[in-house]
Formats: C-alpha cells, structure tokens, sequence
C-alpha cells in the first residue's frame, strides 16, 4: 500500500493527544486553573484507557467522570478499601475505570421500549425510605443507673 492511499483512508481513532487536550479541557471546565502539559506516562495511561473502552467511550467515561470526579473518587474508595485524589488524575482512572464505567450507567437508564437515543437522568436524592420514627427510649432512674453501675466497681 502507498503512502498517499493511506493518508486517503478514514481516520478511525483520534489523531495523537487529542485525547490528552480532551482531558486537559474536562478538568479545566470542572476544576479551573491552569493545566501543566501531560507527561508521556499520563499520555500512555490514556490510550490504554482508550483502548480497553473504544475511544468515542473513553471521552464519554473522561467527561462523566471527571464532572462527578468527588463521587467517583468516593466509591471507589467505598469498594477498593483505598485513598483517592482530590482532584481527577490520570492514572487512578486508569486503574478503576471499571467502576467509572459503572457509575455512568447508572447515571444514563434507558427505560425499556425507548428508542436507542432516548435516555433518562437518574435525580441526585438516593431512593431510601426514610425509617418510621424511634419510640422514645427507655430512661432508667437513678437507682436503676446506680445498680448497674456496681458491677463496674473495683
């Protein structure tokens, strides 16, 4: 094959660091100040997650996650038993981008019978049933306190 009639062929992934600006922009968007320049190992770590996901899902799963990053960042705490940044980073997406995944569809529901493109946006307020109020508890009285409390006595 030529040169020429490979340069003629549809791109089918994002040119190189494209996918680094995309990250670079979700996280100035959400986070503000000034970004430094990706390195060639956070650069790595993003075609990786680029190529476990598929790159159109990579900046789908980039975006959601880095706009919910503190609720992210808690789960995964919650269900690995570990620390999390508080601010997005690269490397710890990389290696959880499972229940990033996870996260986003629960936040994107299709109802069943919907077209494909219809989606529906799960509300913020967990669906918890707030528990019948408390009888009011039982007070012990002095002498019943002071008796209890001869068993603890040297």
């Amino acid at each position: 094959m030529r040169a020429e009639d490979i340069l003629k062929r549809p791109r089918t992934s994002p040119p190189n660091g494209a996918l680094g600006a995309f990250w670079q922009r979700q996280v100035t968007d959400a986070f503000g100040g000034h970004q430094k320049p990706l390195t060639g190992q956070e650069r790595g770590q993003l075609a990786l997650i680029a190529k476990g996901l598929g790159p159109a899902r990579a900046r789908e799963v980039i975006a959601g996650t880095v706009a919910k990053w503190g609720k992210f960042a808690t789960r995964v705490a919650h269900a690995r038993a570990t620390s999390s940044p508080p601010t997005p980073h690269i490397g710890f997406l990389l290696k959880h981008y499972d229940l990033a995944v996870d996260l986003l569809a629960e936040q994107t529901l299709v109802p069943p019978g919907a077209d494909v493109g219809t989606s529906v946006q799960l509300s913020a307020a967990p669906m918890i049933p707030t528990p019948a109020p408390a009888e009011t508890p039982y007070k012990l009285s002095d002498a019943e306190f002071a008796e209890i409390m001869k068993g603890f006595e040297k």
